[in-house]
């Protein structure tokens, strides 16, 4: 799994610009980072270090491996702008690899900031999503998010999912995927006609 760490967000102009320590597995593999201007993400391949006898290089293999398990995430994420990928292919052949993984990492920087403001959010609230709702959308209960409450929650809402229960994680990526899905609706197109 890739992960990013030690993240420090500055701005930015199209993309946001940051620092990372990226990790695979939980191990820091490279340190990565962003302009901000909307280019690609610039890796360097050896783990970070305080002073530069301590620095970790890292392995071709590890590199392979970590390139990509990148083109299987940006392809899970993104399926329709990443179909063209074959994640057991050469990653270097046609820089597919360094283009998921610059995916993955922006993909990565979105998730912690929402990540830090829902945790936030669930400290004070009971936060819910209910099918059909949009991306980043979710409505907040102004409760001491206790069991109990979560519970009454539920039971008041069905259909909705209460993010508070759900690892920080989880719920900044069903918030970023727009999950749960709608309820599936008929089409009026597809519907069949009536005969009279």
């Amino acid at each position: 799994m890739i992960t990013l760490t030690k993240i420090k967000l500055a701005g930015g102009d199209e993309t946001p610009r940051f620092e990372a320590t990226l990790c695979w597995n939980g191990k820091p593999v490279a340190a990565v980072s962003n302009g901000g201007t909307g280019g690609a993400c610039r890796v360097w391949w050896a783990a970070p270090a305080r002073r530069i006898e301590d620095v970790v290089v890292t392995y071709r293999d590890t590199i392979l491996a970590v390139l990509r398990e990148a083109s299987r995430e940006a392809k899970r994420l993104e399926p329709a702008l990443y179909a063209h990928l074959d994640p057991e292919a050469d990653p270097f052949a046609r820089h597919d690899g360094e283009d998921a993984l610059s995916f993955v990492c922006m993909h990565e920087v979105e998730l912690s900031r929402h990540i830090k403001a829902l945790d936030r959010a669930c400290k004070s609230r009971v936060l819910t999503r209910c099918p059909g709702q949009a991306e980043g959308a979710y409505y907040t209960i102004s409760v001491p998010p206790t069991p109990a409450e979560i519970a009454g929650v539920k039971s008041r809402y069905p259909g909705h999912i209460v993010l508070n229960e759900l690892s920080s994680r989880e719920r900044a990526e069903r918030i970023m995927r727009a999950e749960p899905a709608p309820p599936e609706s008929v089409n009026p197109l597809t519907r069949p006609s009536r005969r009279d």
